[in-house]
């Protein structure tokens, strides 16, 4: 019986998708994009968190580093069809870009690291003497040149990716001014820091670097935001998305 309502269900569904108009059908698309995003920007604060938070094995760190930066990929798209819901605009477009790349980065960069931690730690069990460990101080020092680097154009990307929303969030009806006014303080702000730091980090220079945090709260609060969006609102747009075929 359980499988007949489930056959019924699923033919019921395909016949409501069938019977959308193409503004419609363009609109749950939309909804998908959105949702996608959301929960992908959540899910990349979740694992942000339990990364730096918790002590757990290198094959877990493995997977969820790789979660997290997938998910950080994702989450601009749900931030540029919620925008577009509204009105269509280049800033967003080019925000969800500069975000997708700023992840796969991210995935870059976190993969290098946990194999070249995972590598000296093997090599380094197996030698003894001091100053044999001591070879590796050029290696680790490298290493960290290199991942700096990439921080930075992470760090560039997204401040870029903040300011290019927050324009766009600024006179929108689903956001407004406080989600822009926060969003383009805290890109400027990272954007100071990071070339007053270079090139080193803003630690190394005595510079409290609290914005690593602030843009994960900031970017979990818009996606929170998209979803009472996608929810409350979404299907009320159908009108506003066909009013320009009338």
């Amino acid at each position: 019986m359980s499988l007949k309502r489930m056959w019924n269900s699923s033919l019921s569904c395909l016949e409501k998708e069938h019977k959308l108009n193409p503004m419609e059908k363009k609109l749950e698309l939309t909804k998908q994009w959105i949702r996608l995003g959301s929960y992908s920007g959540i899910a990349s604060t979740v694992l942000f968190l339990l990364l730096i938070l918790v002590d757990m094995p290198m094959y877990l760190q493995f997977l969820f580093a790789g979660l997290f930066g997938i998910s950080y990929a994702l989450l601009g798209f749900g931030i540029d069809h919620a925008i577009r819901l509204e009105k269509e605009t280049i800033t967003s477009r080019l925000g969800a870009l500069f975000v997708f790349v700023a992840g796969i980065l991210f995935n870059v960069m976190l993969m290098m690291q946990l194999t070249f931690k995972g590598q000296l730690e093997m090599y380094q069990n197996e030698i003894l003497e001091l100053t044999h460990k001591e070879l590796f101080d050029p290696w680790i020092g490298l290493m960290d040149t290199f991942q700096l680097g990439i921080q930075f154009s992470i760090d560039l990307l997204t401040a870029c990716a903040m300011l290019f929303f927050s324009i766009d969030m600024f006179k929108h009806r689903f956001f407004g001014r406080p989600w822009a006014i926060s969003g383009a303080i805290i890109a400027v702000s990272l954007v100071v820091i990071k070339c007053i730091s270079f090139p080193l980090t803003p630690g190394e220079l005595g510079i409290p670097y609290v914005l690593g945090p602030m843009i994960s709260l900031w970017f979990l609060a818009v996606c929170i935001q998209n979803l009472r969006v996608s929810k409350n609102v979404v299907r009320k747009e159908v009108e506003v998305y066909a009013s320009p075929q009338k």
